[in-house]
């Protein structure tokens, strides 16, 4: 069998790339990329067409942030992340690092109107209407002032659509990500599990509250807070590999899920490597990989591209 995720070592243009994304926090940036083959891209369409229809959402436009794990085989989903599906400006960014072509999709359906919600986030923000800038002027930018993509203060006075750069509480038909609350929901992911069975996609093993009782779940799991919206502000982005003995009660209240233990793949500075996939509809758009040594990799790792072969 062929290899279907490869590694690659290619120099980067690092003047491409954009120093810093966050509140000043250098970005810092690996040589070694990654190619996934049209095989697992052809099947993630189709992952992301069951699992939207899953939701009955098939009439609207739905962006996804993916987590994965990966061997050089498969994709294991971990995350289907709806409530700020940022990063996809970052992944942009560094595969026009190394001369990579991007789907055009992106220009046909992302919404021209943005709002940025959360101030901290503006270089990302930036990043991000200049990337789309770039890429609608195939990378003929000087003399343009971004006219076709734009940040708007009030979204009142607008009946198109409008992307939200964070979280926002307003549910209207033009407003986008379209009701994250519900989407982001753990439980989703958990149940499509059941009934999702193909090659080389695979979701580790979930297992929720009505199944097993938190003194009977195994050792090797990842407890995850399954919504949100639904637990205190600084606890939402908890993930544990192992059971806190105060998270049983939440157990018990259906706040938690839990997901198998997969064992990331390691590159060849010996760190676990995890893939980031931005998705709109049943596209996969545009794909970075993060890296680090730690066991849980957060947005602060080493980044590094993932393209297509």
């Amino acid at each position: 069998m062929k290899e279907q995720i490869t590694f690659k070592e290619f120099n980067i243009n690092k003047d491409i790339i954009t120093s810093s994304i966050y509140e000043g926090q250098k970005r810092q940036i690996d040589n070694m990329w990654i190619e996934i083959s049209e095989e697992i891209n052809a099947e993630l369409t189709i992952f992301l067409d069951n699992y939207i229809n899953f939701l009955w959402l098939n009439w609207k436009k739905v962006f996804f942030r993916i987590d994965a794990y990966f061997d050089k085989n498969q994709l294991y989903i971990l995350d289907m992340n709806a409530s700020f599906v940022d990063g996809r400006w970052n992944a942009l960014n560094l595969t026009r690092s190394i001369w990579k072509k991007v789907d055009l999709l992106i220009l046909n359906y992302f919404p021209k109107n943005l709002k940025l919600e959360k101030e901290e986030y503006r270089p990302e923000f930036e990043l991000c209407i200049k990337e789309l800038n770039i890429l609608f002027f195939n990378d003929q930018v000087n003399g343009y002032e971004y006219p076709d993509f734009n940040e708007i203060s009030d979204i009142k006075s607008k009946k198109e659509e409008i992307y939200i750069y964070w979280e926002t509480n307003k549910i209207w038909e033009n407003i986008l990500p379209y009701n994250w609350k519900y989407i982001d929901n753990k439980n989703n992911l958990a149940d499509f599990s059941k009934i999702w069975k193909w090659d080389f996609l695979k979701i580790p093993e979930f297992i929720t509250s009505n199944e097993l009782n938190y003194s009977q779940l195994p050792k090797e799991i990842v407890l995850k807070i399954a919504w949100k919206e639904d637990i205190r502000e600084d606890w939402r982005n908890k993930v544990f590999i192992w059971k806190p003995k105060k998270w049983g009660s939440l157990w018990e209240q259906w706040k938690l899920v839990a997901q198998e233990k997969v064992s990331p793949l390691k590159n060849y500075k010996w760190e676990n490597t995890q893939a980031i996939i931005l998705s709109l509809w049943t596209k996969a758009l545009v794909w970075y990989v993060q890296n680090s040594t730690k066991d849980i990799i957060n947005d602060n790792s080493i980044q590094s591209p993932l393209v297509l072969k």
